[in-house]
């Protein structure tokens, strides 16, 4: 499978790579080889979330160079929109897959995106400096994921709109060229968190944070 867009941007490069080959082997690999690249980037493989319905996957995949960066308290951006919320941040290097997905059932309640700059990902500072995009999501509990840029990224596709509601594991959006993506949820809603800082994780399928039992569907208002 491949991730939406992709067309748009593998296919030129292959097409005149093949256009130049009778004419200059050179530049002709070097397209060809640029159209693969791009293929590889916006690949999009399957994921199966697990069964257990009260754990939260990971948005992002952090395995090809990429890692789990920060496990611990929300920024003071991510407060003003969760109660002492605990959150959960994933380096995406330019190898791992790019799209992200729903780290939990739920309704996208608000979207804003905020304009900044392009520090390097893995910077703590990146969070609150660089361009990003903010996902509020309500169900039965809430919860945050917001995507921010890199050095090498410049945008942020997003797949889903305010009113939209999404499965866990279920494509949300896609940064493109290395980023990171920050899951945060209520702490009086977590029951432990189930990875460390510089683990290795993967969108859609790797468990994060358990959640508390018998928690009744939440609006924050």
């Amino acid at each position: 499978m491949m991730a939406p867009k992709w067309r748009r941007f593998v296919l030129p490069p292959a097409i005149l790579g093949a256009l130049a080959a009778p004419a200059c082997k050179p530049l002709s690999a070097l397209l060809l080889a640029a159209a693969g690249f791009l293929a590889f980037f916006f690949r999009n493989p399957g994921r199966e979330p697990p069964s257990d319905p009260n754990v939260m996957v990971s948005a992002a995949d952090g395995r090809l160079l990429g890692r789990v960066m920060h496990v611990g308290p929300g920024d003071e951006e991510v407060e003003s929109y969760l109660d002492n919320p605990v959150m959960v941040s994933v380096f995406m290097s330019p190898l791992d897959v790019h799209v992200n997905r729903a780290p939990f059932d739920g309704v996208v309640r608000e979207v804003e995106r905020i304009r900044g700059r392009t520090v390097p990902a893995f910077k703590g500072s990146s969070a609150l400096e660089n361009h990003r995009a903010v996902l509020l999501f309500e169900g039965r509990i809430p919860f945050l994921v917001r995507l921010v840029v890199g050095a090498v990224a410049r945008r942020i596709d997003l797949y889903v709109d305010e009113g939209d509601r999404v499965r866990r594991g279920q494509p949300i959006g896609m940064i493109r060229l290395g980023s990171r993506v920050d899951v945060a949820v209520p702490r009086s809603h977590v029951d432990s968190v189930l990875v460390s800082e510089g683990d290795r994780v993967k969108a859609g399928e790797t468990p994060i944070i358990r959640l508390k039992e018998g928690i009744r569907r939440e609006r924050r208002e």
